[in-house]
């Protein structure tokens, strides 16, 4: 009789845990994202959202001498963000955000590494922070296009999709 009592209590125990478990596609999506960079900019992943976080010399897309303002691309979807405009219409080095583009496929609320694939970039990229639970799930990415002027970068990013909260 323990011993069915014991199974029981096991059974209960997996099914309390499966339903605590985050609801995770655990297949992992990808993200492509292409943008005109100039300098250093980091991009910015929070749940659906993604937000530019600009560093030095011309912030994504607005290359002075780049013929305007072009697009990031997320998923091939053209996005245009707002800047500033501080101290001018390229946001030169001024350590600012872009308006923020809802709608990509949802970073679970998880402990997870991101992967990237590289498509093309001239410069350099890295990861500055994996999503966990004491950075709220936030992933970022650093581009840096240190060569004169602006270049297209283009990475796809790999991971577990969550549901919307």
């Amino acid at each position: 009789m323990n011993k069915n009592i014991s199974i029981t209590l096991f059974a209960v125990f997996l099914i309390a845990a499966c339903n605590r478990a985050p609801n995770l596609n655990q297949t992992p999506t990808i993200l492509n994202i292409r943008a005109y960079v100039d300098g250093r900019s980091q991009l910015i992943i929070k749940g659906d959202m993604f937000v530019w976080r600009h560093l030095d010399f011309d912030a994504p897309g607005r290359w002075e001498l780049g013929g305007g303002n072009q697009p990031t691309y997320l998923n091939k979807a053209p996005w245009y963000p707002d800047w500033p405009d501080f101290p001018d219409s390229t946001n030169d080095s001024c350590n600012c955000y872009s308006s923020s583009f809802k709608g990509i496929p949802y970073l679970a609320r998880t402990n997870q590494r991101v992967w990237m694939d590289i498509v093309q970039i001239r410069g350099g990229v890295r990861v500055i922070q994996q999503p966990n639970a004491d950075n709220d799930y936030t992933f970022v990415l650093e581009l840096d296009d240190y060569f004169d002027g602006a270049d297209w970068y283009e990475v796809n990013l790999n991971y577990i999709v969550g549901a919307l909260h």
